[in-house]
């Protein structure tokens, strides 16, 4: 049997003028950038979380005690246009919390099963946020069944809210990311990998610099091809998961992914097999 290896080297580098450099193939050629990589996403606190937290009354009040207790990894906008709640209450499969102004419950991703269910809060102010639970792993939000390899990186947060946006009747917002349980954090960083045409192996590389501080590392992983036996997730070969036909993700402990080192994350299995590294973490 065939076996491939793509080598892609990730490294967060400890200079800004550096901050990025990809490695393609096994010549490589490097890439170099003022920035944070590509699929880095700025963290920053939905605006209508210091209006909740001002408030003294319910329900707006309620609000930010909710999201700090339950609330982890989440994406939002705002409408240009208030929303009318009938409008966008058929989209839940579960209302939690109805108010005059605002929903909040729990709404089905498209072609997932019930337990991918994302939670969906909806305001009358034009707001919209999905989010999943603060026990989640963050690599929870990849959406491997829209990921069809590349640097595009769909989620099933924007997944939801496109649902919506398409719902209302608006034009494509811009979408922001936000941890509710990490507000110091300043960026996530999503990097997938896709298994090979011929079942084989596929891998890339993380060099985490010391110099940013992390608050989570996770994993996930995607299962899709009726054909293939399993797929596999490994970092410096040690295996951290296998499935068929499924899907599953999990945290990756500090030991496991230490700074400072280059570390291989692979994939083995077939063009159904996904694998997906995300980190948390704060640019000083």
């Amino acid at each position: 049997m065939a076996h491939f290896t793509v080598r892609r080297t990730l490294f967060l580098s400890l200079s800004v003028l550096t901050c990025l450099a990809l490695l393609f193939g096994v010549g490589g050629v490097r890439l170099a950038r003022p920035a944070e990589p590509d699929n880095a996403h700025a963290l920053k606190a939905p605006p209508f979380l210091s209006v909740a937290y001002a408030q003294e009354a319910a329900p707006e009040a309620a609000l930010a005690s909710i999201f700090d207790s339950e609330a982890g990894i989440a994406a939002y906008f705002q409408s240009p246009d208030s929303i009318n709640l009938a409008t966008v209450a058929p989209l839940y499969r579960t209302i939690e919390t109805q108010t005059a102004q605002y929903i909040i419950g729990s709404m089905a991703v498209p072609e997932y099963p019930e337990s991918e269910d994302v939670h969906l809060y909806i305001h009358t102010n034009g707001w919209a946020m999905a989010y999943y639970l603060k026990g989640d792993p963050v690599g929870r939000i990849f959406d491997w069944k829209g990921y069809t390899g590349g640097a595009a990186i769909p989620t099933r947060l924007e997944n939801v809210l496109n649902v919506v946006v398409s719902q209302i009747g608006i034009a494509q917002p811009t979408m922001t990311f936000y941890h509710f349980q990490y507000p110091n954090a300043t960026h996530m960083l999503l990097v997938a990998e896709q298994g090979p045409t011929v079942n084989g192996t596929d891998s890339f590389q993380v060099n985490l610099t010391s110099a940013y501080g992390y608050y989570e590392r996770s994993w996930s992983l995607g299962c899709y091809s009726s054909w293939m036996d399993s797929c596999g997730y490994s970092v410096d070969g040690v295996s951290i998961a296998g499935l068929t036909d499924a899907i599953s993700q999990g945290f990756v402990t500090p030991a496991q992914l230490a700074p400072d080192a280059f570390h291989t994350i692979a994939v083995n299995g077939g063009s159904g097999a996904k694998a997906g590294l995300t980190l948390i973490y704060r640019v000083p």
